[in-house]
Order: C-alpha cells, then sequence, then structure tokens
C-alpha cells in the first residue's frame, strides 16, 4: 500500500531531475565566482579611487573624458564600417579600440621605418652620413632632387628599368592569363583528376624557392636552344637579344598563389551564370572571357600587382641566366653598382639615391590601382 501511495518515476524523469539538480547547484557556484569577483572589483575601484583623490582627481571617469569626447568627435559622423557612434560609449570598448589603434600605429611604424630613413638620408651628403652619433641629424639640410638625375645619368640605369617593366608587363599578363585558365578548369569545368591536379598544385608550395632554380634553369635553356634551332641563331647570339627576357614571363604564369586567388574567386561565383552562357551558346572559352573575366576585376589587378612586384624585384634567377649586360634588369643593375662603386664613382649617398628611385615605379603602380586591389569582388545575379 506504501508502495501504491508514491507516484510512479519513470527513469527519464529521474534523471532529467539530477540533471535539474546538478544545473542548479552549478549555476550557484557560479553565482558564488560571479559575487567573489564584484567584491575584488568593488574593492580595487574603492582604493583606486582613495589613490586618485591623493592625487586631486575625483574620480576614474576624469581620465577617460576627454578621450570619450575624442571618440565621439571622431565616430559620431560614421556612415560606414563596424565600429560606430555607440561602440565608443563604454569605457572598455574605448580602451581596447584606443590599445589596438596604438599596436596598429606601431607596426606601420615600424614597417615604414626604413622607408622613411632612405629617403632623407637619400638627401644627405657623404659627410653627413659618417657623422658620430651626438652630431647625428635625421632630417637633411637641404633637398637637391637634382642628384637622382646626376646618379641616373653616371650610372645609365634607364635601359636597365625599361627591362625590367618589360619583363614585368610579360609577367603580369601571363599571370592573369594562364592562372585564371587554370583556375577556370579546376574550379568550373572540373574534368576527371582535377582534384589530383588540386593536390599536386597545393603540394608545390612546400617546395622552397632555391630548390625550383635548376629546373628553371634548365628549361629557360631549353627554350633558348629551341629558339636558336627555330631562327639558326646560336645560344650566345639568342642571349644577345631581347628573347633573352621572355621567358621570365612564364615563371609568374606558374605560381601556385596565383591560382588558388583566383580559384576562391571562381568558387564563388554563381553556378547559374555558366549555366545560362552555356544555354546562350557560349563555348568554354567565351564564358571564361566574356563572363568570368569581366567579374574578376579586383582579383586579376591583385595577381597583377603581385606578379609586378616579383618580376621587379627578382634578383637571383636573372643574375643567372643574363649574360648580356644591354639586357640586365633593375636588380643586378644595383648589385653591380654596389660591387663596383669605384668603378662608377658612386658615393655612399648617391649609392642610397639610386635605391630609392628604383623603388618608385612600384610604389606608383601600387597607388594607381589601390582601389580596384582593396576593393571587394561583388557578384550579380543573371540579367
Amino acid at each position: 500500500e506504501k508502495l501504491k501511495a508514491k507516484p510512479y518515476v519513470t527513469l527519464e524523469a529521474l534523471i532529467e531531475k539530477i540533471e535539474k539538480k546538478e544545473k542548479h547547484q552549478v549555476y550557484h557556484v557560479l553565482r558564488k565566482i560571479k559575487d567573489f569577483f564584484k567584491q575584488i572589483i568593488q574593492i580595487i575601484k574603492k582604493w583606486f579611487n582613495k589613490f586618485l583623490s591623493f592625487l586631486k582627481i575625483k574620480s576614474l571617469g576624469k581620465i577617460f573624458n576627454y578621450t570619450k569626447i575624442f571618440g565621439l568627435k571622431i565616430f559620431k559622423p560614421k556612415t560606414d564600417g563596424i565600429l560606430t557612434y555607440s561602440d565608443y560609449k563604454k569605457t572598455s570598448r574605448r580602451i581596447g579600440y584606443y590599445v589596438m589603434y596604438a599596436l596598429l600605429l606601431l607596426g606601420m611604424a615600424i614597417v615604414l621605418m626604413p622607408f622613411v630613413w632612405l629617403f632623407f638620408t637619400s638627401f644627405k651628403g657623404s659627410n653627413e652620413l659618417l657623422l658620430s652619433p651626438e652630431n647625428y641629424y635625421f632630417f637633411p639640410r637641404s633637398y637637391d632632387f637634382g642628384k637622382f638625375f646626376d646618379v641616373i645619368e653616371k650610372t645609365q640605369i634607364m635601359k636597365n628599368v625599361y627591362n625590367s617593366l618589360f619583363i614585368s608587363l610579360g609577367a603580369a599578363i601571363s599571370a592573369v592569363l594562364f592562372n585564371g585558365l587554370l583556375a577556370y578548369v579546376i574550379s568550373v569545368l572540373k574534368p576527371k583528376g582535377s582534384k589530383v591536379i588540386f593536390m599536386l598544385i597545393l603540394g608545390s608550395m612546400l617546395i622552397p624557392p632555391a630548390v625550383a632554380l635548376v629546373p628553371l634553369y634548365k628549361n629557360i635553356s631549353l627554350m633558348y636552344s629551341l629558339v636558336g634551332s627555330m631562327t639558326g641563331m646560336t645560344l650566345r647570339q639568342v642571349q644577345s637579344t631581347f628573347v633573352t627576357l621572355i621567358p621570365f614571363w612564364f615563371i609568374a604564369g606558374a605560381s601556385p598563389l596565383n591560382f588558388l586567388l583566383f580559384k576562391t574567386h571562381f568558387d564563388s561565383l554563381p553556378k547559374d551564370l555558366f549555366e545560362v552562357a552555356e544555354i546562350e551558346g557560349a563555348t568554354k572559352l567565351q564564358t571564361f572571357f566574356k563572363v568570368i573575366i569581366p567579374l574578376s576585376t579586383p582579383v586579376m589587378m591583385v595577381v597583377a600587382i603581385f606578379s609586378v612586384t616579383g618580376a621587379w624585384n627578382d634578383f637571383l634567377l636573372p643574375y643567372i641566366m643574363i649574360n648580356n649586360q644591354d639586357y640586365w634588369t633593375v636588380m643586378i643593375k644595383l648589385f653591380r653598382v654596389h660591387v663596383e662603386m669605384f668603378a662608377y664613382s658612386m658615393t655612399l649617398d648617391e649609392f642610397l639615391s639610386l635605391l630609392l628611385f628604383t623603388m618608385i615605379p612600384p610604389v606608383i603602380l601600387f597607388f594607381i590601382f589601390q582601389k580596384r586591389i582593396t576593393s571587394n569582388v561583388t557578384t550579380t545575379g543573371i540579367r
């Protein structure tokens, strides 16, 4: 009878009751921990306010009052971005943002400091560079831009600039064309074995660039021999013409990084675009050039800039392959001028001016295409 009087409890209900009890206990433990930390924070605030009152500062809010006014004035007119006016109402968030900005400014200063030093030092004379630390000054006494023209005329570096521009332009075209076509095949067409090819391309990123020098040397030499057999010229004669620069175009056309940039972008495009193009009777190449390329301008600009800067700064492979001085690139010329400074009658300050001059073309190119590089890739629907 006693058993009948007790309500029947299932196993599931018993487990649920135990879980509720455990949750209730955990909740009380967390509540006690929270109250404990609140008390600690209140004690810290109390003693800190006493310390501030000792320094004749009434409250902690006085310290951040100026930063609050400054932050609200900056962010109140903002109409874009994720940081808004309301983000600066809380002191904790404001402090976090200021710490973040300080770290970013510090990193930017560390990165830009060598270039700023090079800019100002290139205007100094050779005697000013050799001053003792106590007499050293950062900014030059005068700014003589005529020194750049004198250095250019003395070294005859403009023909080397043209050679580097020729290689850089061809590298940009090859990088966009060949990497884009490969990414189109792997991402959109997806033939049999495309996954294996994709994994092999990813694996090639693990190969150090120095290891690839020997295969590149053999391939470029083979291209020179092929041109020589077609034209009847010897290998030395081929290397004495502008043909010696053309093989460097195709190095950027086989870049795993550029391929991944294109593939990631092509994967984000709506598949309906390709289906509609196929229904309209477009071939695979027409779909690539007339549908995909117009939607890929930002990623094309990024790949082109990477290829141009890489080809402009490349030194080792051109130094090994190019034997004719008339076709030296800018980096080879800088190296030879540095090694033979006495032969060129160059002083240290003139060499620094030459370094600054060779940095100008990539910087100008970046600022021209900056908006296209940093713009967001937006995809549109089918008309």
